[in-house]
């Protein structure tokens, strides 16, 4: 799937993943009285009726997404398999090595970073630790590896999560939560070294006059 739909971000835009499986995304609010009392009755939280995925707005932004991505779990699982669709949901939103390589160190970490609600943080973050005991003992799957592969970049030489625009060139990218580029980064870094010699080098004067004015009093 997420070679299929060139993911290569997080957090991920859920509503232009359903439309890339062909399907629209609508709020319950657009139903007729009688589907929408319909669509109640079978789900609180979302819907796939032809080729729409409907959604209850009133729900949080977090559990919506959630909800997205689980109907998704229905058509491209072709399961009717709600724990296995919920299992599909949670690892599109927060695969397990993403929350490793984005240092999450608790639920509320995973939460933020990846745009879920706290129940489903906390069965994430759960779950991810089971998956660093197995990977520690056992080794990368065969798809570990095809998710190492896929979010490996060339241009970093690391496992990327997440890029935007430099905030300081806006040519090159910054990469998993740095604002600035490599190169950028770099270039502000030799700044800082430098003002901290001059300020250095200002106190040492200081220090130089204080002692010719004074020393001898």
């Amino acid at each position: 799937m997420f070679n299929h739909c060139s993911i290569n971000n997080f957090p991920l835009d859920c509503w232009n993943i359903v439309n890339q499986y062909g399907f629209k995304v609508k709020k319950y609010s657009e139903l007729k009285p009688k589907k929408l009392e319909a669509c109640l009755e079978l789900s609180e939280d979302a819907n796939i009726i032809g080729d729409t995925v409907y959604y209850n707005e009133n729900k949080s932004h977090n559990r919506v997404r959630f909800s997205l991505m689980h109907e998704l779990g229905h058509i491209v699982l072709e399961s009717n398999d709600e724990s296995e669709c919920d299992k599909f949901s949670s690892n599109t939103i927060a695969p397990r090595m993403a929350i490793h390589y984005s240092k999450c160190r608790n639920a509320n970490d995973v939460a933020k970073i990846f745009i879920l609600s706290d129940q489903a943080a906390n069965i994430a973050f759960d779950d991810y630790r089971r998956w660093r005991r197995n990977v520690t003992i056992y080794g990368m799957s065969d798809l570990d590896k095809q998710m190492y592969e896929h979010f490996y970049n060339d241009d970093a030489k690391k496992f990327v999560w997440s890029f935007e625009r430099c905030d300081f060139c806006f040519t090159d990218y910054a990469y998993n939560e740095q604002s600035l580029c490599e190169t950028c980064r770099r270039f502000e870094i030799r700044k800082l070294i430098k003002a901290q010699r001059i300020d250095g080098q200002e106190r040492n004067l200081d220090l130089s006059r204080s002692n010719w004015l004074y020393g001898q009093l």
